[in-house]
Order: C-alpha cells, then sequence, then structure tokens
C-alpha cells in the first residue's frame, strides 16, 4: 500500500499503540499506510478493554486535530502533543 505524504510516499503499515506510564501496551492498531494517524485515536475504547482509566494522552503532532481536541475536552482527559510550528 503506497500513501501520499506531503512531497513524498510512504509505502507499508504503522502501528499505533496505547501504552501506560511504564511502558506497557495496552491497546495496538496496525493501519495501511494512507490512513490518517488522528483517526485512529480512540482512548475510552481502548481503555475500557483492559479496564483502566486514562487521564492523560500524550501523542505526536498526526493526532491533533480539532475533533481529538473535541473528545479528549468532553471527557476531562489531559491532551500534550507537540503543536504544528505554523500555528505556534
Amino acid at each position: 500500500m503506497r500513501a501520499r505524504i506531503a512531497n513524498s510516499s510512504f509505502f507499508g503499515y504503522k502501528m499505533n499503540m496505547a501504552i501506560t506510564a511504564n511502558r506497557v501496551i495496552i491497546a495496538a492498531v496496525v493501519t495501511t499506510g494512507e490512513k490518517n494517524d488522528g483517526k485512529q485515536l480512540d482512548a475510552d475504547r481502548k481503555s475500557r478493554a483492559v479496564s483502566m482509566d486514562v487521564e492523560t494522552l500524550i501523542v505526536n503532532i498526526a493526532y491533533l486535530e480539532k475533533n481529538n481536541l473535541v473528545y479528549t475536552n468532553g471527557n476531562t482527559l489531559d491532551f500534550i502533543a507537540k503543536l504544528n510550528p505554523l500555528i505556534t
């Protein structure tokens, strides 16, 4: 599977993981290269699968999108992500 990312291409698959502060993997989703990382954020469902309460999400810039900000704000989760340089 080949995906276009800006002026380059990406061939392969991506792994999205939810981990604890102690680096224990509690959920993992593998997607094809063209899938949007931000759409893979579903901390509530993933945390219930292992009976854990999620309080803070630390993510990379690919997860920073409006729907995720609304989701975390509505569920009183701390959302930590590096901002896009164009925004800052």
